[in-house]
């Protein structure tokens, strides 16, 4: 396998935040760094000036192991292919979906406590991708097959059995999060022809730099 040629391919947010999640994976590996660091506390962040958290909580998906391959093989899977089909040439777009559910995420986390939202953040990526893929057939582990618009919910079925109700919750509130993006994204402008999810200040940043002529 070419992996230089592999990474190459990857699209460049997605690649971005699998590289970041490494990075975090790596640290923690190595006890280079805690989790007593990285993980969202509002009183460390807004008391104590410890914005970090606010990425890191996002990024952290444990130290390199089984778990962590499978959290990367979900993000690499369904973010890429969201960027890749229904974002190609629209990077902007598809950062200004991923903040507004960070932003979203870190907003329910303020009433309801959340440590860590990396797990979070996939399951709202997950929720979109299998609304705009709704027909496609999955095998779950090589046990069952499902469609794939009931991915989300077979997802909270057997984090219910593995890790009980908290971890329900969690991701309840995840796919209710994917379903009001995926409705401003994909059934709002079909109505009203209004983008609330692409503000032009933002998408303006991605946009090709055009050097004058002289």
């Amino acid at each position: 396998m070419d992996i230089e040629g592999w990474v190459h391919n990857i699209p460049i947010v997605t690649k971005l935040y699998m590289v970041g999640a490494l990075a975090i994976s790596i640290g923690l590996t190595f006890d280079l760094v805690s989790p007593l660091s990285l993980y969202l506390g509002h009183t460390q962040v807004w008391q104590r000036g410890e914005y970090w958290r606010l990425l890191t909580t996002f990024l952290f998906f444990g130290k390199i192991d089984v778990g962590f391959f499978f959290n990367m093989h979900f993000l690499y899977f369904y973010s890429r292919r969201l960027e890749e089909h229904f974002y190609f040439n629209r990077t902007g777009e598809f950062v200004c979906l991923l903040l507004t559910a960070a932003l979203t995420l870190l907003g329910i986390s303020y009433f309801v406590p959340m440590m860590f939202l990396s797990q979070p953040l996939i399951m709202v990526i997950l929720y979109i991708w299998a609304r705009r893929f709704p027909d496609e057939l999955l095998s779950i582990y090589g046990i069952f097959t499902v469609t794939s618009a009931y991915l989300p919910f077979v997802m909270c079925g057997l984090a219910y059995l593995i890790n009980g109700g908290d971890a329900v919750r969690v991701d309840l509130y995840a796919i209710a999060v994917g379903h009001v993006l995926w409705y401003l994204a994909d059934v709002l402008p079909q109505i009203t022809g209004v983008h609330l999810l692409s503000p032009s200040f933002v998408l303006a940043l991605f946009q090709p730099r055009r050097h004058a002529v002289e």
